[in-house]
């Protein structure tokens, strides 16, 4: 039975036989046009118009055939923020789905598509001069490097999603994230951006088949599905990078290990000592932890990148002897994370224990460097008049006079030599 809309479906070869319409009526057929298909009869679009009821049975074919195949296109894209550049080796996992009907909708007679990986579509991928041949896994995934894009030719027209693998084995690492993704298909533009980036999703263009086109705040998923056809479907992952640094956390302190707040450091990147990190020192005891308390004696320096710093004591606290040399501090970033060595020694300070117990924050994935300088007490000056300026007097006499006692009796012992 027809809908209120006058609507009925057919699936390939089924035939609809309408009963009981008195003879005379006039009417028309035309046929919805489903993605992936070109109708070839009737010819045209708007189908058999201004037909009449008569006495025998018309036949009236709708024929289609497979629209032409298009192109799916998968490119990703880095935002670079920071000024350190990724590795170009870096590589991004996605997975590619299909649509499979699964039932019929009964009240409304359409079917119900769910998403399913595609598995073992071949895609390619050029790089330069060169054009590699790659397909998906049993899973459905694939991967490219920053910059890249993959090609799949030769897919039915119909229903996708793409998605990026964001976690897990085959996850994002910690210095990237994704920012947008935006697809495009025959119905226009849709384009899903985090929060980070915009606030809200944006949409462009009309009504996608599965997707989101049009809508004022799409979700990410509405942005990964769409229809593909003749006209192609095309994806932009864009990723944000921010290079994950090394956190340098300070502890000043004695020799008894009492902490000391009010010493100066500079922290340069050359060992002439010109090119300092802040033109202003850092002092001990200026840090503040996550429970907005000050820690005695502490400095933190977060986000350093890879490079070799010189440390420097440029103000020790009253009564204390300054450090007499730059503190050599070494950054490698590896494909592990980082290593790093003090004076050319590897750093091995177990970090994450002293993490805890002092609640340091820092920049989320970065490492931690922890160091404690101890300063050493000077050794006390007499002030002028004082018993302690007496003692010195006398006990520079009595070096004086064995001085004295000392090169006479050299003397002497020549004069004997000499008779």
């Amino acid at each position: 039975m027809t809908d209120e809309d006058g609507q009925f479906y057919l699936k390939a070869n089924q035939t609809a036989v309408f009963y009981g319409i008195p003879a005379g009526t006039v009417y028309s057929v035309s046929e919805v046009k489903e993605s992936g298909y070109n109708q070839v009869i009737p010819n045209a679009s708007t189908g058999y118009t201004d037909k009449v009821v008569a006495d025998n049975v018309e036949v009236l074919p709708f024929v289609n055939e497979p629209s032409p195949a298009g192109m799916l296109t998968v490119t990703k894209v880095l935002d670079i923020t920071g000024g350190v550049v990724p590795n170009a080796e870096d590589v991004f996992t996605f997975i590619l789905y299909e649509s499979v009907e699964v039932e019929q909708d009964e009240e409304v007679g359409e079917p119900i598509y769910e998403y399913v990986p595609a598995a073992g579509k071949v895609y390619s991928v050029t790089v330069g001069a060169s054009t590699y041949t790659y397909s998906t896994d049993e899973d459905g995934k694939f991967t490219l490097l920053a910059n890249q894009t993959a090609v799949f030719e030769g897919l039915n027209n119909g229903l996708y999603k793409v998605e990026e693998c964001e976690e897990g084995e085959d996850g994002l690492t910690i210095e990237y994230s994704l920012e947008t993704v935006e697809r495009t298909d025959a119905d226009g533009t849709v384009l899903w951006q985090t929060e980070q980036t915009s606030g809200t999703g944006t949409a462009a263009g009309g009504n996608s088949s599965g997707s989101a086109g049009g809508t004022e705040d799409p979700t990410k998923e509405e942005a990964e599905c769409g229809t593909l056809t003749s006209e192609g479907l095309t994806y932009i992952f864009t990723n944000a990078y921010k290079a994950c640094g090394v956190d340098l956390y300070l502890m000043k302190k004695s020799g008894d290990g009492t902490a000391l707040n009010g010493a100066e450091f500079m922290l340069y990147y050359d060992q002439a000592l010109q090119n300092p990190v802040s033109t202003e020192p850092y002092v001990s005891g200026s840090y503040v932890n996550v429970e907005s308390a000050s820690v005695d004696g502490m400095i933190s320096i977060e986000d350093l990148q890879a490079g070799t710093y010189y440390l420097v004591e440029t103000k020790a606290p009253q009564g204390y002897s300054l450090l007499s040399e730059a503190i050599c501090i070494g950054i490698v970033r590896t494909a592990q994370g980082f290593e790093i060595t003090i004076n050319g020694e590897e750093y091995t300070e177990d970090a994450s224990t002293i993490v805890g117990e002092l609640n340091i924050t820092g920049e989320e994935g970065n490492e931690i460097l922890y160091l404690t300088v101890y300063n050493h007490k000077l050794l006390p000056i007499p002030m002028s008049g004082s018993a302690g300026s007496y003692i010195t007097l006398i006990l520079g006499l009595a070096l004086t006079l064995t001085a004295v006692w000392k090169a006479l009796s050299m003397t002497r012992g020549k004069k004997q030599r000499s008779k």
